[in-house]
């Protein structure tokens, strides 16, 4: 496993609060540890929407504010739901919390809203046909470790695996179509364990995929 890495920039917070059905409150701050650190500032324009089509944007400041959010059941409460739109982030920035999040609204009650968001470093996996038995889904053994490097590796700051396979001269489309399926879910299944055996929650992983022309020696 090749472990290729930009500099990861500050994660982007997007908080909110409010006495609903009044209103909702926000403020959108960079930290990549998940706490809100001293002097960390503010992200302007940081679209946010909710399920019945209102928009706002976070101001100068990285704040925002919703008229009227919502209006909750009278006893039982409702949910929220708000989501970032990821195509007003900063350049490079992805989202690395629940998105869209919800939370349960109760008349006369504040609720807070977090959104993570940061510059992510890229993790590479490469694979090659080779590695897998032949004609099978599964990968030999010998290669089946670097599932679990390649999830250790993620741990380190918020980042993005790269998955890259290269087939066999001879193999069909829908082999390799199936075998980056069965990665990614045995990956996202190494990930979800793991957060759930430290007890956390851990950041969205985002897995893209890189298919390597068979012409090209890696």
């Amino acid at each position: 496993m090749t472990a290729v890495s930009q500099t990861a920039g500050p994660e982007t917070v997007l908080s909110g609060e409010a006495e609903l059905p009044y209103a909702l409150l926000g403020y959108a701050t960079d930290y990549a540890n998940g706490v809100q650190d001293e002097g960390e500032p503010g992200i302007p324009n940081v679209r946010i929407a909710t399920v019945n089509g209102l928009l706002v944007s976070t101001d100068a400041e990285g704040r925002y504010h919703i008229a009227c959010a919502a209006v909750p059941k009278e006893g039982t409460g409702s949910n929220l739901v708000l989501k970032v739109d990821e195509r007003t982030l900063p350049s490079g920035y992805r989202v690395t919390t629940e998105n869209p999040a919800s939370e349960r609204a109760t008349r006369g009650k504040a609720i807070k809203v977090n959104f993570g968001a940061t510059v992510h470093r890229v993790v590479r996996l490469d694979l090659k046909a080779a590695a897998f038995a032949d004609g099978q889904l599964a990968l030999l053994p010998a290669h089946e470790a670097r599932l679990d490097q390649a999830v250790a590796a993620l741990t380190e700051r918020p980042s993005i695996l790269r998955l890259a396979y290269q087939p066999a001269a001879d193999e069909p489309r829908a082999l390799g179509d199936e075998r980056i399926a069965a990665l990614k879910a045995g990956l996202l299944a190494r990930w979800k364990a793991l957060g759930q055996s430290q007890g956390r929650s851990l950041f969205n992983l985002d897995i893209e995929v890189e298919r390597v022309p068979v012409s090209l020696n890696r």
